[in-house]
């Protein structure tokens, strides 16, 4: 009977094992929170996709900045569940994820999509897209 068992929670195992997850990244700061999922495992929005949260201060922010690399950026209210490890941020220090390389510096933060090239620049004052 162990015999049968051992097969049936492998295969249980691998029926409930979870597709990838976003990586969360906090800036040096601590001002600035983003979730960089590298597939379309944020299933509504089905791509590549870049969620900073912070208290942004430029005119017509809400608490969410979204891309998806396509050069545009979408507004939201909403919160990160940070139940993923997140790395704290260096400046100067380039990151991968996916398809996005990261960038931090003083000023704020780059994510760029590295199969369309386009992504966002992050930082409390200032949100854009490229």
């Amino acid at each position: 009977m162990k015999y049968l068992l051992v097969p049936a929670l492998a295969a249980v195992a691998l029926v409930g094992a979870p597709v990838a997850a976003a990586d969360n990244y906090v800036t040096q700061s601590g001002r600035v929170l983003c979730a960089v999922t590298p597939d379309s495992t944020i299933a509504e929005l089905g791509e590549d996709v870049v969620v900073c949260q912070g208290a942004f201060t430029q005119p017509g922010a809400k608490f969410q900045a979204v891309t998806t690399g396509d050069g545009n950026i979408a507004w939201q209210d909403a919160n990160l569940a940070v139940d993923n490890p997140t790395t704290t941020m260096v400046y100067g220090t380039t990151y991968h994820r996916g398809n996005w390389t990261i960038y931090p510096d003083i000023t704020g933060t780059t994510f760029t999509n590295d199969r369309t090239g386009h992504g966002m620049f992050v930082s409390i004052d200032d949100v854009h897209a490229f």
